[in-house]
């Protein structure tokens, strides 16, 4: 199971200011497409490729309410192979993260829709727990806690790795993102996105995953 795209708000220009090369309305990261829907402002749904299992072309679904899409195959890109080893920055989509109002609930319903059981529980303190689903090309955080006020779970944001997190955030600047800082997985550095650039979506930047010697 992989995820394959994600439908997000905000526009191609807003999206290009944190290095997105964007054609008609996408952008894409590695294996995953970013779809820009300028109607909203959110994360509104993300789309698995799930094999012939799936019957048809494509089945929507819901996980624990949040809207999905089952697929057969991956979708089709607006970028070329050359246009993509031209522009390589973002290596792939960390994770996505969703809030929810139940745990247990939400990661019960992922394992049932996706067929992703929950890799680990995390207490990450002040009252926050999160809660893994390992997919072959990221991971879904599932955080609650007292902070999460709506009902059900929620689409919130998503995580970019990129391989030179210190030369993309001199091109971008500090208007756009924060200066890289010491992530909480050893070895790691991150970058948050200005709220004012108008993603409207959550989105940081992860240096790579350090392997364990």
């Amino acid at each position: 199971m992989q995820l394959a795209e994600i439908t997000v708000g905000g526009t191609s220009d807003t999206w290009s200011q944190i290095g997105l090369s964007v054609h008609e309305n996408v952008a894409q990261v590695a294996d995953v497409l970013i779809r820009i829907d300028g109607s909203n402002t959110v994360v509104s749904s993300c789309s698995f490729i799930a094999g012939s299992s799936v019957g048809g072309n494509s089945r929507h679904r819901s996980i624990d309410g949040l809207p999905i899409r089952l697929l057969t195959s991956a979708p089709s890109s607006p970028f070329t192979s050359r246009q993509m080893t031209q522009d390589i920055q973002f290596t792939g989509i960390d994770h996505v993260v969703i809030t929810t109002d139940d745990l247990g609930r939400t990661s019960a319903e992922i394992e049932r829709v996706l067929g992703v059981a929950c890799a680990r529980i995390r207490d990450a303190g002040h009252s926050v727990t999160q809660a893994f689903h390992k997919l072959d090309n990221t991971i879904l955080e599932l955080v609650t806690g007292l902070h999460v006020k709506h009902a059900g779970a929620k689409w919130w944001g998503f995580v970019l790795t990129i391989d030179d997190i210190d030369s993309w955030w001199s091109d971008v600047g500090n208007s756009v993102a924060s200066a890289p800082r010491d992530a909480v997985q050893p070895g790691r550095r991150i970058s948050t996105i200005r709220p004012e650039v108008g993603l409207g979506v959550p989105v940081a930047v992860m240096s790579p995953h350090v392997r364990a010697s």
